[in-house]
């Protein structure tokens, strides 16, 4: 329940910037990033699952947007994999290793 309510109010916040958005009312380099990070959340697979089986719908507009980032694909996949590399280890796997303190 603690997810499902954390994605609706996240959500809930994408689909009101999708709205000022489509209505000039949130400038559109606003929008870009807010959209990418949206992308980036699809791009993981219980978000797209949650988004599949959310118990309460978005409006129609944003419900089509969100099946069509769905239909295009993760988009992120690269930062997908190295988000859930630095979930497993603590750290990115490009991070340099931190020096030792002597």
């Amino acid at each position: 329940m603690q997810f499902t309510w954390t994605f609706y109010e996240m959500f809930g916040a994408f689909e009101f910037m999708f709205h000022q958005a489509t209505s000039n009312e949130l400038p559109p380099e606003v929008w870009e990033r807010w959209s990418e990070t949206l992308s980036w959340w699809l791009s993981l697979p219980g978000v797209k699952a949650w988004w599949i089986s959310r118990p309460a719908p978005f409006s129609a507009s944003f419900t089509s947007y969100i099946d069509g980032k769905l239909q295009q694909g993760p988009a992120y996949g690269d930062a997908s994999q190295r988000w859930g590399a630095f979930l497993r280890t603590g750290t990115s796997p490009e991070a340099a290793p931190l020096a030792k303190e002597a």
